[in-house]
């Protein structure tokens, strides 16, 4: 199942809430993006199918968890 547009709003909503969530225990953000990436991925909850499109979307996330630390944000 290819990622359509209300798949990627419902992942980009659940990290924006899961790190106002953290920030708020004063846990690092990175922490809540690992865990939204984990839960609804398809090894968990299993909401984002496995696909190609998720595989590159993956890819990206790797890409920003790699630059996030030396970013400074």
């Amino acid at each position: 199942m290819p990622i359509n547009l209300q798949s990627f709003l419902v992942l980009l909503a659940a990290a924006v809430i899961t790190v106002v969530l953290c920030r708020k225990l004063k846990l690092p953000a990175m922490l809540g993006y690992l865990l939204v990436g984990m839960l609804i991925g398809p090894y968990a909850l299993g909401f984002i199918q496995s696909s190609d499109e998720a595989s590159h979307l993956a890819e990206y996330g790797i890409v920003f968890f790699d630059v996030y630390p030396r970013a400074g944000i």
